[in-house]
């Protein structure tokens, strides 16, 4: 009976182990610029030489526990011909079809030669954008740009939209991200890299979950840090034979081990606990700005350390502070006889909050209820900008602690 139950014992304290440790290591293949081409060098660039070290690549690759490869775009350079540019997607293609693992694509400016419609077929890609996920690595999400969606090196507005939404999914279900895209988005990270990358970096730095960028495009590759994500541009494979350039990037909880081949560097990137700093996205994603515990915030601050202004015809001298270009002004509570905004007669749960250059009204109220304080806004609100002024103000408070 005590073996058995010394035995059971070690069964129960195993599966506790089993539920309770951090999630495996996985690896991943990334591969950039292999622009091959049937054709005769230019430069640097050995076109006819990359088929011979994609065949390379493939076989090594084959020979590790991958949980996927991802090409960083440019498969093909792109002939004169349609024809002969046809001939030399299907032969890279087939190539890098040898891979034993799941493999996706991203679409490089070379790509494009070969037109949208051959690329959606043969790359079977009903999207040049898209995210995915895979058993291996649990508690990661990938995402794939399309860095020509709108122009060379541009981001639509679309795809923008898309991408917000994809950070809000992986924010709420606790995932960190990886970012694949054929064009860098830091100078310091890519001498050649996105047209106006801004609005896009400023999505992925605000998200909060967002741990690395890997980019293609420029051939000399490179490595910046910025925010708490690590961007990494992969050399081009074309470039400078017999020698190649790809790498393996290992994750675990706390780094990426980035083991490089032939010109591609290795690095050890220590990975970030971060958070989002983006109002909109926060509050989507379970991280909430517009509450009445930020409204009594506000208020209080108002009411002690702000000034006295006449904002309408209804009320004098209503409680009122400025925080850059916002103005909050407090009213009356409702019902209340307070023409002249004594504060020993009302406790000032209505807000109007103005913001200049364009000059918008927002009003909110507090109301009391049994389970306690509530916020109510005004129908119609554009909820999302009043979140991002509820961030600055209450950034302003912090600051005058």
């Amino acid at each position: 009976m005590r073996n058995f139950l010394v035995l059971a014992w070690l069964i129960f304290t195993a599966g506790c182990s089993t539920l309770t440790h951090e999630p495996k290591p996985f690896s991943f293949a990334v591969i950039a610029d292999i622009q091959w081409a049937d054709r005769d060098s230019s430069g640097n660039r050995h076109f006819r030489e990359s088929l011979g070290k994609l065949t390379e690549c493939v076989n090594e690759l084959n020979r590790k526990d991958l949980a996927f490869t991802i090409q960083l775009g440019d498969l093909i350079n792109g002939q004169a011909s349609k024809e002969q540019t046809l001939s030399d997607l299907d032969r890279a293609v087939k190539e890098y079809n040898r891979l034993a693992m799941p493999k996706y694509h991203v679409i490089g400016n070379h790509c494009l030669a070969a037109g949208k419609e051959a690329l959606h077929e043969k790359l079977k890609l009903p999207c040049f954008y898209y995210d995915f996920t895979v058993p291996a690595a649990k508690g990661w999400r990938f995402i794939v740009l399309d860095g020509n969606d709108a122009g060379y090196g541009v981001l639509g507005r679309e795809q923008l939209k898309w991408l917000e939404s994809s950070l809000v999914q992986a924010r709420q279900a606790r995932e960190k991200v990886i970012i694949f895209s054929h064009f860098a988005v830091l100078e310091a990270a890519a001498k050649h890299r996105m047209q106006n990358p801004e609005p896009m970096l400023k999505l992925i730095t605000e998200s909060g979950c967002v741990a690395a960028f890997f980019a293609g495009h420029d051939h000399a590759g490179g490595y910046a840090y910025k925010d708490g994500i690590r961007h990494v541009t992969i050399k081009g494979m074309v470039e400078q034979p017999p020698e190649t350039a790809y790498a393996v990037v290992e994750v675990t909880p706390s780094m990426l081990r980035v083991t490089g081949f032939g010109r591609e560097p290795s690095r050890e990137l220590k990975l970030e606990q971060r958070k989002a700093t983006d109002p909109v996205l926060a509050a989507k994603s379970g991280e909430a700005i517009l509450t009445a515990a930020s409204f009594i915030r506000i208020r209080d601050f108002v009411l002690e350390h702000g000034d006295r202004q006449t904002y309408c015809n209804m009320y004098n001298h209503n409680p009122h502070a400025s925080f850059n270009n916002i103005d909050i002004y407090l009213n009356p509570d409702t019902g209340q006889q307070n023409i002249n905004c004594d504060p020993k007669l009302s406790g000032f749960n209505n807000m109007v909050v103005r913001t200049r250059e364009p000059w918008i009204y927002y009003r909110l109220s507090l109301n009391m209820k049994d389970t306690g304080p509530d916020l109510e806004i005004t129908k119609d609100t554009d909820q999302d900008n009043l979140r991002r002024i509820f961030q600055s103000v209450l950034s302003e408070l912090d600051k005058a602690k």
